[in-house]
């Protein structure tokens, strides 16, 4: 790896949205370091093999990281397992991460942790779930560690999306969900009159880059709004950088906050 190129972890990179940002910022010069249960297929990445919940993998691959982004999650396994990789391993990686040094962690956490409760509006106020399902538990207890870590001072960025598109075989929410079409096992309910909050895979991964600890690319993409104060401190947050309203009872949700 070039010396002269900042060095990015990313956590399930052999997935749609790991994938995609591994070869955004390859694209645009950076040294790219990945993290899954299996090899990544993406040209001129450095693929490490690992659990997240593992320690001492997970610090290896943090070794040197001016950035980490934590795409690995379980959505739909026993909720032993998904508590365990969901909020254990992000535990895990952000101790990681603050001893290399790293200069941000990029979260991508989903719109799930809100608790909707019919609510017209959702942004950044609306409390969490407290109970439900263990993907959803287990994502609220991810990011309470993402905050934790922020107050520790480790700069930090959360992204909630929602639906995600993009074409790979693991792609739940177009690839995967066709499937489930054609088998019979999705049933959307309402009269078909309803939207969503799709958010393309390009949109992500770009919003991602402007979020890397790369001088220009602050300048480039965080300039409009943020006081020169905060664009300093780092610490700048956003509310609503990708937002779709869907008209349907439960509303869209915040795209990233940051710390």
């Amino acid at each position: 790896m070039g010396a002269d190129r900042k060095l990015a972890l990313i956590t399930g990179a052999a997935g749609l949205v790991g994938s995609r940002i591994a070869q955004r910022f390859l694209l645009e010069g950076m040294s790219v370091r990945t993290l899954d249960q299996r090899p990544v297929d993406v040209a001129g990445v450095e693929s490490c093999v690992g659990d997240v919940t593992d320690p001492g993998a997970v610090q290896r691959a943090a070794t040197g990281a001016a950035l980490v982004v934590h795409c690995a999650a379980v959505i739909s396994g026993t909720p032993e397992e998904t508590m365990r990789v969901n909020a254990e391993g992000t535990s895990v990686l952000l101790e990681a991460a603050m001893q290399a040094g790293c200069e941000r962690f990029l979260y991508m956490s989903t719109a799930a942790v809100y608790a909707f409760d019919d609510r017209a509006v959702v942004d950044e106020s609306t409390p969490f779930v407290q109970e439900g399902p263990a993907f959803q538990l287990s994502r609220v207890r991810a990011e309470q560690a993402v905050w934790a870590a922020s107050a520790r001072g480790l700069p930090v960025t959360v992204f909630r999306p929602h639906y995600i598109l993009g074409a790979h075989p693991t792609s739940t929410w177009s690839v995967l969900l066709a499937q489930r079409i054609v088998k019979g096992e999705f049933v959307l309910r309402g009269d078909g009159s309803g939207s969503w909050p799709y958010v393309h895979m390009p949109t992500v991964s770009a919003t991602g880059w402007a979020w890397t600890p790369c001088p220009s690319v602050r300048r480039s993409c965080r300039g409009a709004g943020a006081s020169a104060e905060r664009r300093r401190s780092g610490s700048w947050a956003t509310s609503h950088v990708f937002r779709m309203k869907r008209r349907c009872r439960k509303p869209s949700a915040t795209w990233l906050k940051a710390g």
